[in-house]
């Protein structure tokens, strides 16, 4: 129990009050704050949806993520441990890595105006070098940015010699995951900057060469599989993503139309910034249960399953027992398929 001494008594100090932000990942809208773990929900903000993996963002259904913040009547978190490592040691984050694509100029000299009068507030986040790495960066690199380039260059641009920085012993698969998704959580990130993160994501890859499935990117990201399986679908959407990298459709609404039917596509985004989340939601649902784009999405379904069966099929080295009886039936079932189709004859 802390206590002041002097009258004899010991005089207990109330405890100062934990705050949290809250936020969501994809619109960085904050439905409320924690106060010693009570939620405070923002009145101005629909409160979030809880779910089975924790609460999700009222607005848009992205991922919550907190950070404390420090109030004048607060007293400051300890800072975490971090060293002095000298600018010429570091190499920034390689450009096929980084899902930041661009850094603005007149930002970068404010924030380097802002370090020769403050330092650098924020530590960089960076790792050490491969020995691979090392032998390709020369003798003087030791490591490699995680998170902080553009405090990396605004500190060379107002001369320091050294910067703050916390040393994270990752290898260069998690350390490109934790650039991805320190970029994904910034709010500043551009609609361009914002869908390469999503492709670099989606593209991520195990020790063979497969492509990582929608539970196995939440492991190592920490983000949830509902925020993840949104992301590669809007990956996989080219309209979208050319609406979200030119501004003209925000990424939380671009969330609630990767499930619009194709044809509606073009015109659901031309109406999307009139439309409340809840109404675009509503009208995405109203366009999918129409009789020809319910059609498309089970031919869409349908074809799916004919290249998952020719793909089978192509592994078949031999036909022999119980094999060729089994590729009997399927040619019966192909035959009965192809019957059903009406036949297109050309001249």
């Amino acid at each position: 129990m802390l206590g002041a001494r002097g009258s004899g008594e010991m005089t207990t100090l109330a405890p100062v009050p934990r705050i949290v932000t809250v936020s969501c990942i994809l619109c960085g809208r904050s439905p409320g704050q924690l106060v010693d773990d009570r939620f405070q929900p923002d009145p101005h903000t629909r409160p979030p949806r809880p779910s089975a993996g924790g609460a999700h963002c009222g607005e848009c259904g992205g991922s919550l993520y907190a950070e404390q913040v420090t109030t004048v009547s607060q007293p400051r978190p300890a800072p975490p441990a971090a060293v002095l490592v000298s600018v010429d040691e570091i190499v920034e984050t390689p450009v096929a890595c980084n899902s930041r694509l661009t850094y603005d100029v007149p930002g970068l000299r404010e924030l380097a105006a802002s370090i020769r009068q403050h330092g650098v507030l924020q530590p960089l986040v960076v790792r050490p070098l491969t020995a691979p790495e090392r032998d390709r960066g020369g003798d003087r690199i030791r490591y490699v940015v995680i998170a902080g380039n553009r405090r990396l260059r605004a500190a060379r641009a107002a001369g320091l010699n050294a910067v703050p920085c916390m040393v994270r012993v990752a290898d260069a698969d998690h350390a490109f995951l934790l650039n991805v998704v320190e970029n994904l959580q910034r709010r500043e990130l551009s609609g361009r900057e914002r869908v390469r993160a999503i492709s670099l994501l989606a593209r991520l890859v195990d020790a063979q060469g497969q492509a990582l499935g929608v539970r196995e990117i939440s492991r190592r990201t920490g983000l949830s599989p509902a925020t993840i399986s949104l992301w590669l679908r809007l990956d996989r959407r080219p309209l979208l993503r050319r609406a979200v990298e030119e501004e003209r459709l925000d990424i939380g609404r671009a969330m609630k139309l990767v499930s619009a039917p194709e044809s509606e596509l073009s015109q659901l985004i031309e109406q999307a910034h009139e439309l409340s989340s809840d109404e675009l939601a509503h009208m995405v649902a109203s366009k999918r249960k129409e009789p020809d784009a319910q059609a498309s999405r089970r031919a869409a379904v349908n074809q799916r399953h004919a290249e998952a069966a020719y793909r089978a099929v192509e592994l078949i080295d031999e036909a022999g027992g119980p094999t060729r009886a089994t590729l009997v039936k399927l040619r019966e079932r192909l035959d009965a398929l192809l019957a059903e189709v009406t036949p297109v004859f050309t001249e």
